[in-house]
Order: C-alpha cells, then structure tokens, then sequence
C-alpha cells in the first residue's frame, strides 16, 4: 500500500511547524550552495596560480 490516507487538520496552526522546516531547509541550501560555489571559485584560481600553463578547454583559444 502507497502511504496512507491523507490528512489536512481542521486547526490550521498545525501547519505552522512544517512551514518552519521548509524555511529552515531553504535556507541552508542556499547557504550550502554559496559555500560550495565560493570553494569552487577558490580552487579554480589556486589551480590557475599553481598552474598557469594550464587552461580549461572553455578558455583555449583555437586558432
């Protein structure tokens, strides 16, 4: 059997702590996000120090 039958309370404060949650998880997605994207930026320019002679295939220019 797929779950069971729905239910939708009558009191409708009893939405409130789930409508929390979904806040909550919003946030610390896009807070993961920005991390991940910052780390990504920091170690494409570390690489690019470390390495200059090496480009990615976006950034070669073919003549």
């Amino acid at each position: 059997m797929m779950g069971g039958p729905l239910y939708f309370p009558d009191d409708k404060t009893e939405y409130i702590p789930s409508i929390i949650l979904i806040i909550l998880t919003i946030i610390a997605v896009f807070v993961v996000m920005r991390a991940v994207i910052r780390a990504s930026k920091r170690e494409k320019e570390r690489i690019e120090r470390e390495f200059p002679e090496a480009k990615l295939p976006s950034e070669r220019k073919e003549k």
